[in-house]
């Protein structure tokens, strides 16, 4: 019998590891979490996969900041911070400003064409000839009706 619970304990030790290794993990480290929104974006694998989100895509707005954009960038993350912790271990209030903060971080625009490319791609589209303007197709040439007798006129 013990060597049977060896075995099941054996078995779905390694599958409860995989579950949990691929729950969603926060943006911080969860033995450090000191605020009660912390830990309750910890215990939560909802909160924790939109915590990680909001990390994401804050990483990759830092990135394309420099000087005074970054650190203005860092003051409003500082702020939402506060407004994370005022939620406490609230789950509606921590999902809403979760997707509140993921909003405000999205990208709002594709990039800019550079100038070059962007007048010649105009140009490129005036030169093309209207509709109206096209001259008409000729008409395609009429085959003959038997293609063998055709081959022996060739011959």
């Amino acid at each position: 019998m013990r060597l049977l619970s060896i075995l099941v304990s054996g078995l779905l030790l390694p599958i409860a590891s995989a579950a949990l290794a691929a729950a969603p993990q926060p943006s911080f480290n969860c033995a450090f979490a000191r605020e009660k929104a912390e830990w309750a974006i910890c215990a939560n694998a909802e909160l924790a996969g939109l915590d990680q989100m909001m990390a994401h895509l804050y990483q990759k707005a830092w990135a394309a900041r420099t000087g005074a954009a970054r650190h203005a960038l860092a003051e409003q993350q500082k702020q939402w911070l506060g407004y994370r912790n005022a939620c406490g271990s609230d789950h509606a209030c921590l999902t809403e400003v979760h997707h509140q903060r993921i909003q405000q971080l999205q990208p709002t625009s594709l990039p800019a064409l550079s100038p070059p490319v962007l007048p010649r791609a105009i140009d490129s589209l005036t030169e093309l000839p209207r509709p109206e303007t096209a001259p008409p197709a000729e008409p395609a040439p009429a085959l003959g009706l038997d293609p063998l007798e055709e081959l022996k006129e060739l011959r």
